[in-house]
């Protein structure tokens, strides 16, 4: 946590074939640090939760292959700052700007052709307009996305995620309040290849999720539905619409009683699939 500038150059010394540096909540990792960065085969660089930040015009530059880039919780990062390194970076998969801030101004700014996992949990100003326009750029390439606990998303940006993101596989909406059964419905022609679908905490989500909305999802391994409405019927029913599961989270749901062999059966087989 005490890395500073001359520690980063010490690093680009020592280790000039570096793949992936993590320097999460150091302290003293300033704008100056960031310009001591000098990897030309770095892939992965964190420098989430480091506060002193503001500029990251050196990344492109001194880090010209990077592919992962995380970013969150740095606060003082403007947004226009973060779009800029992201669009200038030409080989980058993978962007977290959770807890940023970030607004639908600069969504509409990312323009990244290489993109294909964007987190932006905790984003307090993005709304559903601003993602619906960001997912008309970026969403056909996009497997991973991530909206949990931002709290001025719907079940609205679901429409865009059914007409855009047709190679998703990954999709959060953890604690997206605003979310109902029928509001993922846009989605049922593109749940061929949704490997892990979080929902927990999201408001009117009941057993009808896949028999109403969704429908089969043939590839669907992880599900998070805690502190839902769904109920034992529910359970019944994974067998026939998630038969590859193997991952189930369902803390905290009332209607849920799953104390007999009828309830348990069901979803022990989905279980075993693994």
């Amino acid at each position: 946590r005490r890395v500073h500038g001359d520690g980063v150059a010490m690093i680009a010394a020592s280790c000039p074939a570096l793949r992936s540096l993590g320097l999460s909540r150091c302290e003293d990792i300033s704008d100056r640090g960031v310009a001591q960065l000098n990897f030309p085969h770095l892939l992965s660089l964190e420098l989430s939760q480091c506060q002193q930040l503001t500029d990251l015009q050196a990344v492109p530059t001194r880090c010209p292959a990077l592919q992962r880039l995380s970013l969150r919780g740095c606060g003082f990062l403007s947004e226009d700052m973060v779009m800029l390194t992201a669009n200038s970076l030409p080989n980058l998969t993978h962007l977290d700007v959770s807890e940023c801030n970030i607004t639908n101004g600069a969504l509409q700014l990312l323009q990244s052709t290489t993109l294909t996992e964007l987190l932006m949990s905790k984003v307090q100003l993005i709304t559903d307009d601003g993602v619906c326009a960001l997912l008309q750029n970026v969403g056909p390439r996009l497997r991973r996305l991530n909206l949990s606990k931002s709290p001025l998303i719907t079940g609205h940006v679901l429409a865009a995620v059914g007409q855009h993101c047709t190679a998703l596989q990954h999709l959060h909406l953890k604690n997206c309040v605003v979310l109902a059964d029928d509001c993922f419905v846009p989605m049922r022609a593109n749940t061929a290849v949704l490997r892990s679908l979080k929902v927990s905490a999201g408001g009117h989500i009941t057993s009808g999720l896949f028999a109403t909305a969704l429908g089969v999802c043939p590839a669907l391994e992880i599900l998070d539905v805690s502190e839902t409405e769904i109920g034992n019927d529910f359970v019944a029913s994974l067998p026939e619409f998630c038969p590859r599961l193997v991952r189930l989270r369902a803390k905290q749901c009332p209607n849920l009683t799953v104390n007999s062999k009828d309830v348990l059966s069901p979803l022990l087989r989905v279980l075993s699939n693994i």
